[in-house]
């Protein structure tokens, strides 16, 4: 789950170790067959396993947060990151930077990557799609008179 993690946000292999921890937290809040379709947060701390998932995000997650450190004015206070790691507070998650620190984040805003609007935002117009013969509906059945008609048991 670590490595599948990793490669899949694009993050470097030194940070196994967070990746291993958001794995071991993930699978914590998940139910098990051998548990009886319970969470292992839910017996082992009581808590509800429910409101234990809301705070799950995918490891390497691209979000938008906001740094409250920022003292200037005119400086920007929303940047861009990765979620690496949970923390014991609900809504706040540690983030990687693009400059490679880490730093925490609440209520992060993920950042969704929509690459068909970025295609569809040129001038040429695109022709509407052609209407093939599976498309229509099938025509009504023809009458074939009395020879059709199903035979009667005797």
């Amino acid at each position: 789950m670590s490595r599948t993690g990793l490669i899949a946000a694009g993050l470097p292999k030194g940070l196994w170790d967070k990746a291993s921890d958001s794995a071991a937290y993930t699978k914590n809040r998940l139910p098990h067959k051998a548990l009886g379709g319970k969470t292992p947060i839910e017996i082992i701390l009581a808590k509800d396993p429910i409101n234990e998932r809301k705070n799950l995000r995918p490891f390497g997650q691209r979000v938008s947060y906001y740094d409250y450190e920022v003292k200037d004015k005119l400086s920007a206070r929303s940047y861009e990151g990765k979620i690496v790691g949970y923390t014991t507070t609900f809504g706040t998650y540690w983030v990687r930077t693009a400059d490679g620190a880490t730093k925490l984040a609440k209520n992060p805003i993920p950042i969704i990557l929509d690459n068909e609007s970025e295609e569809s935002s040129s001038e040429e117009e695109i022709p509407p799609p052609e209407v093939s013969d599976w498309d229509q509906p099938d025509p009504p059945p023809e009458d074939l008179g009395p020879a059709a008609a199903p035979k009667k048991k005797r």
